[in-house]
């Protein structure tokens, strides 16, 4: 899947990053939401919203920064499948007023494909009016499970049968080359010796 790095605006905006492009069935990334040049003023609180495909992967565990506060006040809200609304706002005066990331959550791929990933952000400076940021989203692809390499195992020893009565008869004395219980990966060639005794 081709991977397109957008231009980020000169002003205030929000950003999601994750930190691999790519992951493979069953496995997670993390995925950041960030406020990027935040004005000197600062922000009282945000409400994020966040798409995805919702047959492509999953979202979990969000976990709030300490941008807007350690006691900031929280509300993780899923409207619909593939859309989460976080709102965040600072508690006892405080607000927002250093650029960084605002939340983080884990994404797992559930089916092949690429979903993007958009968090968009309405922001208020106390004054009562959420403000619309512009937005920089990213893209994640979910890739086949990777296949599992498997051992073959050698085959237990061969215990010679010998016939009492056979009057030409030997006996193995041991593996030239390749001892028993020797793993070789699978399609491997290789040859065995062994070495007989006549006993006959």
């Amino acid at each position: 899947f081709p991977t397109v790095t957008p231009t980020a605006p000169s002003g205030p905006y929000v950003s999601t990053t994750v930190s691999v492009p790519s992951i493979h069935l069953g496995e997670t990334a993390l995925a950041m939401v960030s406020l990027n040049n935040v004005p000197g003023e600062g922000y009282t609180s945000s409400e994020f919203t966040c798409t995805y495909n919702a047959s492509l992967v999953e979202v979990s565990n969000f976990a709030i920064t300490n941008l807007f506060g350690a006691d900031a006040a929280t509300v993780i809200y899923t409207p619909q499948t593939g859309s989460v609304i976080v709102a965040i706002a600072g508690s006892k005066g405080n607000r927002a007023t250093t650029s960084g990331v605002a939340f983080t959550f884990d994404v797992k791929g559930l089916n092949v494909g690429q979903t993007a990933l958009e968090c968009t952000a309405r922001v208020s400076k106390g004054d009562n009016v959420l403000t619309p940021l512009p937005f920089v989203g990213t893209s994640l692809s979910v890739l086949g499970i990777l296949p599992t390499p498997t051992l073959t195992q050698a085959p237990p020893p061969m215990t010679p049968t010998i016939s009492p009565t056979t009057c030409n008869e030997a006996e193995l004395t041991g593996y030239v080359n390749i001892p028993p219980g020797t793993l070789l990966p699978p399609g491997t060639t290789f040859t065995q010796s062994w070495g007989l005794r006549n006993i006959g």
